[in-house]
């Protein structure tokens, strides 16, 4: 127990829960919370304190940030998943997209879609477009996708592939299905089954058209933006 906030113990298999510590007088001394199997909030022992969000330790000043003290343009750069998410979570949705030109193109419920150009989002200042680009390795444009937990309610921003269009197929690519597959059995389908679900023959000419909708989807790299108002 030197360390009660070490990420390496787990003091329990409960989900949530607090650890306590007391010295020989009764005294408080420790103190740690739980949730969802992250350590979240302050940790204290003795006068040394830890803080976390989501699991991830961070430094007081950024645990203390108010949400108009958080530049979303250096969060999105941020490596860990889960403290992206949870500094995305602290400045919420309705501010980030008040903040950075990300346009919602596709939403399932809770769960969105969103999209902007990189060129729109980060400035060069002492380094040049290209160069902030590699190493965030970013494309030209970048795309996020909005998951919430089914189970806990916590809404996930990830990055998918600018290409995507759909929240599902945001949601498919991040469990490894290959969406070009996904996207040329949906063509395929709209096209050779019937209304009452049986397989059609096409004709050459229509066959052409198909095959023609095919290649699109697949050369399809840009984005599609909706208008915005």
């Amino acid at each position: 127990m030197a360390d009660i906030a070490s990420v390496e113990v787990r003091w329990s298999e409960e989900p949530n829960y607090e650890i306590r510590l007391f010295d020989e007088q009764g005294r408080q001394y420790g103190y740690g919370k739980i949730e969802n199997h992250q350590r979240v909030g302050v940790w204290q022992q003795g006068k040394v304190k830890h803080f976390f969000m989501m699991g991830i330790v961070v430094s007081e000043e950024l645990y203390n940030a108010g949400p108009d003290d958080l530049d979303p343009r250096e969060i999105l750069k941020t490596e860990n998943t889960q403290l992206r998410a949870s500094l995305m979570k602290k400045i919420g949705p309705e501010r980030l997209l008040k903040k950075l030109p990300f346009v919602a193109c596709d939403a399932d419920g809770e769960n969105q879609l969103l999209k902007a150009n990189v060129s729109r989002i980060f400035t060069p200042d002492n380094q040049s477009m290209e160069q902030l680009r590699v190493r965030n390795r970013l494309d030209e444009q970048i795309a996020i996708v909005v998951l919430k937990c089914p189970s806990t309610g916590q809404l996930y921003y990830l990055r998918v592939p600018p290409r995507l269009k759909k929240v599902e197929h945001a949601r498919q690519w991040l469990c490894g299905v290959d969406i070009e597959g996904i996207e040329e059995q949906y063509i395929r389908q709209r096209w050779m089954m019937t209304a009452d679900g049986r397989t059609q023959e096409l004709s050459p000419s229509q066959q052409q058209v198909m095959e023609s909708e095919i290649a699109r989807a697949k050369q399809c790299q840009e984005l599609e933006f909706v208008a915005e108002a």
